[in-house]
């Protein structure tokens, strides 16, 4: 995903990555959510950072659209029963 030819530069300590051996090297497995591949590589956390809050945003919108549509259909079946307690006028 990355380039990997580029010697990687740590933004902490402002000298080449140490990899494997720093607390911020991190296995991310899963898909790519802007191209759909497969992702099974280490990296630096703060590097993934940007495809992961990708993401996040991807899963609270598809949250938010599950949420949306129980509530329309909690909402349905309240009108539904609403309907049926409440007797049709009488004609005068």
């Amino acid at each position: 995903m990355f380039n990997r030819d580029k010697k990687k530069m740590c933004p902490f300590m402002r000298k080449p990555c140490i990899e494997s051996d720093c607390t911020l090297w991190i296995l991310v497995r899963g898909k790519d959510p802007q191209s759909n591949k497969e992702i099974d590589d280490y990296g630096c956390a703060i590097v993934w950072m940007p495809v992961l809050q990708i993401e996040n945003a991807q899963q609270t919108r598809q949250a938010g659209a599950a949420v949306e549509s129980l509530r329309n259909v909690v909402d349905q079946g309240q009108q539904a029963r609403q309907q049926q307690a409440i007797p049709p006028p009488k004609p005068a």
